[in-house]
């Protein structure tokens, strides 16, 4: 997985053209595969895209859509408070400007390619650690099913504090947890890229 590309915008900033070819990426993932939303349509889109979130994506020389994500403050409307409050248990939901959101993460099934999928989500991670961090970020919340959620563990090295056991949804099983946003935590991915060898990726401009 050479010639990577990693784009990092808000929807309204994203070619109308990738921000489709994104939608109908997740409608693949969270529609076809997970069961996690009703068919509607060739895209996946909901009302969380209408508040203008920030977009990660990662592409292949080819143009494919390989992993993508989506942030958004959790000050706001949420997925984890307004669709998924089975996965807090009995935690209560961050609702603070400090607390942001992943969700729609998503991972293109690739055969063969375990070190490649490491590389994407750890790149992935990294970026949205960055945005984070722009923002006064303290603390990322995110929504994944336990197969991502085991995957990111092992590229990153930073485990998911859950907030509750995983929850059936659709055909997989969904968890909800956190991560600390800081210099440490964003060291420790610096740290495991480098640990795991140098890497071709390019950087589209945020």
């Amino acid at each position: 997985m050479n010639d990577l590309t990693f784009t990092v915008k808000s929807s309204s900033s994203l070619p109308p053209q990738l921000l489709r070819r994104l939608f109908a990426f997740r409608h693949a993932v969270f529609v076809t595969r997970l069961g996690w939303v009703p068919p509607r349509g060739d895209e996946e889109v909901d009302f969380f895209d209408t508040l203008n979130p920030v977009h990660a994506l990662c592409q292949d020389g080819d143009g494919t859509i390989l992993a993508a994500a989506r942030l958004l403050p959790m000050a706001g409307p949420s997925m984890l408070r307004d669709v998924f409050p089975a996965l807090l248990g009995n935690a209560p939901c961050p609702q603070d400007a400090e607390t942001w959101e992943i969700s729609r993460f998503a991972l293109r099934p690739v055969p063969g390619v375990r070190t490649g999928h490491r590389q994407v989500l750890r790149t992935l991670v990294a970026r949205l650690f960055d945005v984070a961090q722009a923002h006064g970020v303290r603390r990322l919340v995110a929504v994944s099913d336990t197969r991502l959620e085991r995957m990111v563990t092992d590229a990153t090295g930073l485990p998911l504090q859950r907030f509750a056991p995983p929850q059936r949804v659709g055909v997989e099983w969904a968890v909800a947890g956190c991560v600390e946003v800081s210099s440490a935590t964003r060291a420790q991915l610096a740290a495991r890229a480098q640990h795991r060898g140098p890497s071709r990726v390019r950087r589209a401009a945020a």
